[in-house]
């Protein structure tokens, strides 16, 4: 019996630590992911702390500040795995701000959300997505704590990379 005390209370040490921001969720700011890309994002890629330019002409935007925030959004259902384009943007903010390169291994699949009819697919961390099939159903109202590492800007468009760090069903 003991021993399974000193499992849990191990597991209960290391997994924290080993994902982003989990250390303070008073930092996470009630915010909408559409005012995150469309102002405070909107800045970063006019003065970004790091651009990363390719020979087709488009750019990745990091940023130091990942705007933490609590989004209110509606959970679909839908996932898929994580595009390498947006791999490229967590690894190249992972390598820019020293963290370690594995933690892109917890980022496998995105899942689709909506906030006010608009679309974000959103990688979420393998943890908590693990719950998702057991407390969300489709068309539920979740509340994400998410942090943004930055975007592709190509001729196409800009995809904002937001990280799901936790997530609460509303009720």
């Amino acid at each position: 019996m003991k021993r399974k005390f000193a499992v849990l209370t191990l597991l209960v040490v290391l997994i924290p630590s080993q994902v982003f921001a989990q250390d303070n969720w008073d930092k996470y700011k009630p915010r909408t992911l559409k005012e995150i890309t469309t102002d405070l994002a909107e800045a970063s890629f006019k003065n970004p702390d790091v651009l990363i330019t390719d020979s087709k002409g488009g750019s990745i935007v990091l940023s130091a500040d990942t705007f933490p925030s609590q989004v209110k959004v509606v959970y679909t259902g839908s996932s898929q795995k994580v595009s390498d384009k947006k791999k490229e943007i967590i690894a190249a903010w992972l390598k820019t701000y020293g963290k370690p390169q594995e933690y892109l291994n917890l980022f496998e699949t995105e899942y689709l959300f909506t906030e006010s009819s608009i679309e974000y697919w959103l990688p979420v961390q393998k943890q908590v997505a693990s719950f998702f099939e057991k407390e969300l159903q489709k068309r539920d109202k979740v509340n994400l704590y998410v942090a943004w590492v930055g975007a592709r800007k190509e001729s196409g468009g800009i995809d904002h990379v937001f990280l799901v760090n936790e997530f609460e069903k509303k009720e």
